[in-house]
């Protein structure tokens, strides 16, 4: 509530003369009711104005604290209080001037700050990895399109850029515009209001050039996995020998051994396992280690470096 102690006419030397204190307040003008001077802890001071508007959805009286912007945006108090004017004659109107002014906003937003606010989304589904991929493989095929707003990004833009990632990397064209695909599906989601049109990417299969990957179905045989394993076998750091021959026998992905910790890793119980944390799927998977892996991790863990991890970073240099 407004008291005598911190109402007074804003004048250039009334801002002037307003300091600080330990928590921001408000210097309230004489002349403008709501008009007021919002003086931060750090020196800083803004132009702010209370209002009670009808809400343009429900009609109900709302309440708010409208910031019209920092002291050093207006030339004199009275510019201020013209503004104040302004804004306040727009909400009685029904004019909701923040709520519009972020439409606004969110209608300029780039490709670039969607990727960042899909990131923050995604980060407690999605596997670090993959969003960090993501980020990348936008940045090298849709560059070009990253500071431009969503509502500006058309299936021609997109279309081309495919087509010229395509003549370098068809495998990774592909993955980028699904990348491209989900970012675009989720902004559609989350802002409603942007009233994209239909993701762009669907033009790419719609002409028929997305692209037909075949799977590789190069695997060790009989004949082959002898001659793999000795060379393994000599590899010159010992920790990656038995980092490879466990994925040879186990079938896990890199990723997963190179995470694995000695307290995931049972060699004494009567079936020796190990347990990956975290896949893929975000399960926790236990599995039974064949006798060939328990031979080489008992072996291992007798000579390797005391941490907590089976195969910890080595330094090549």
């Amino acid at each position: 509530m407004a008291t005598a102690k911190n109402r007074k006419k804003l004048t250039p030397t009334a801002i002037s003369r307003a300091t600080p204190g330990e928590k921001k307040y408000v210097l309230w003008d004489t002349q403008i009711p709501g008009l007021g001077l919002r003086i931060y802890p750090a020196g800083t001071t803004a132009y702010v104005l209370r209002l009670v508007f009808p809400d343009p959805a429900t009609g109900e009286r709302r309440q708010r604290l409208h910031t019209l912007g920092d002291v050093l945006d207006f030339e004199d108090p009275d510019q201020a209080r013209e503004k104040a004017l302004d804004v306040r004659r727009q909400y009685r109107a029904g004019i909701d001037v923040k709520a519009e002014k972020q439409a606004e906003k969110t209608r300029l937003m780039t490709l670039r700050e969607v990727l960042i606010g899909y990131h923050i989304s995604r980060e407690p589904r999605n596997k670090e990895r993959t969003l960090i991929d993501t980020c990348a493989g936008l940045r090298v095929s849709y560059g070009h399109l990253l500071d431009k707003p969503m509502t500006a990004i058309s299936a021609d833009d997109v279309l081309q850029a495919y087509r010229e990632r395509r003549e370098a990397a068809p495998v990774r064209a592909g993955v980028d515009a699904r990348y491209l695909r989900a970012v675009w599906n989720w902004t559609q989601a989350a802002f409603p209001h942007l009233e994209l049109e239909a993701c762009p990417v669907n033009r790419i299969r719609k002409l028929g050039e997305w692209p037909r990957i075949k799977r590789r179905s190069r695997r060790l045989t009989s004949e082959t996995a002898p001659s793999w394993l000795k060379a393994v076998r000599a590899l010159s750091q010992r920790r990656d020998s038995v980092l490879f021959e466990m994925l040879f026998f186990t079938g896990c992905r890199i990723g997963e051994v190179r995470a694995l910790r000695w307290s995931d890793v049972e060699l004494v119980t009567k079936i020796p396992s190990f347990r990956l944390v975290d896949t893929k799927a975000r399960n926790t998977v236990e599995l039974p280690l064949p006798r060939q892996v328990v031979k080489l991790l008992r072996s291992w863990q007798a000579e390797s470096p005391p941490t907590s991890f089976v195969f910890p970073a080595v330094n090549r240099a």
